[in-house]
């Protein structure tokens, strides 16, 4: 979402390993808790517990820079991680509108499926559709008919990722029957 975001990491990472190795902490630390425990912590416990108990502080050290860093970063130069996009706009419903919105998505497909072709520009512009685990993947002649990830994320899909006249509509789980909908309108 933001490479500038991941080149710190990146150094923070890189002083975060250095930092440990200048304090004598060795081992693998990767691969989460249950890893670094297993292969490290509870087999060597007995004789590097205070090594284990420095490699805590640092990392509850660099943990407050790593916030401290990216919140400063984000904040100002605006970067667009996931929640802080623009044309998201958060809206409070009613349960009523809610309900709604699920029984056009999960209840009546065919309806969220012709909201999704509607998006697109009708069934006329549509080349092809196929889909993967998550997504409504369609190719389409004329991509100026199409409408933006805004208009999807209002319908109740997750959002819509474009590459030129390729379009991904991201719609969860259910998308083998939002499939079959689909080209049935088609």
């Amino acid at each position: 979402m933001a490479p500038a975001l991941f080149v710190v990491h990146a150094v923070l990472a890189a002083c975060l390993s250095t930092t440990m190795y200048l304090a004598g902490i060795v081992g693998i630390h990767a691969g989460g808790a249950i890893e670094m425990a297993s292969l490290n912590w509870i087999p060597l416990m007995g004789n590097h517990w205070k090594q284990y108990l420095l490699m805590l502080g640092i990392g509850l050290v660099f943990t407050g820079i790593w916030f401290i860093v990216f919140r400063t970063l984000i904040l100002k130069f605006d970067f667009k991680t996931p929640g802080r996009e623009d044309d998201e706009e958060i809206e409070f419903g009613s349960k009523e509108k809610f309900r709604e919105k699920q029984a056009g998505k999960k209840g009546g497909k065919a309806t969220f499926a012709e909201m999704i072709l509607e998006g697109l520009g009708g069934k006329d512009n549509i080349v092809d559709v196929t889909n993967c685990a998550t997504r409504l993947r369609v190719n389409v002649k004329d991509e100026t008919l199409c409408k933006g990830d805004a208009y999807f994320k209002a319908i109740g899909a997750h959002g819509c990722s474009v590459n030129g006249k390729s379009y991904q509509v991201i719609v969860g789980l259910t998308v083998p029957s939002v499939r079959e909908d689909f080209e049935g309108l088609l």
